[in-house]
C-alpha cells in the first residue's frame, strides 16, 4: 500500500472511530436522560441493550485497528539476517 493509500486510509478509520465514540456518547447520554425522565424499565433496557451494542462495536473496531498495527509494523521491521 503506498503511503497516501495508508494515510487515506488512517484518516478513514479515525473518522469511523470517532464516529462510533460519538455514537457511545450519545447512547449513554440518552440512556440517562430517559432514566431521569422516569421512562419505564423495559424502555432503559431496551436502551441500555443498545448502549451496550454500540460500545461492543467500538471495542471490536479498536481492536482490528490494534491488530492492523501490530500487522503493519511486523511487515516493516527489518529482518534479523545471519551473516553467511
Amino acid at each position: 500500500m503506498t503511503t497516501s493509500a495508508t494515510a487515506g486510509n488512517e484518516s478513514g478509520e479515525q473518522a469511523e472511530l470517532a464516529r462510533l465514540e460519538s455514537r457511545v456518547r450519545r447512547l449513554w447520554y440518552d440512556l440517562a436522560m430517559a432514566e431521569r425522565r422516569g421512562q419505564p424499565r423495559r424502555v432503559l433496557e431496551r436502551m441500555y441493550n443498545g448502549y451496550v451494542a454500540a460500545v461492543d462495536e467500538l471495542v471490536r473496531h479498536e481492536r482490528a485497528r490494534a491488530l492492523e498495527r501490530a500487522h503493519e509494523r511486523a511487515r516493516t521491521r527489518p529482518r534479523d539476517r545471519l551473516a553467511s
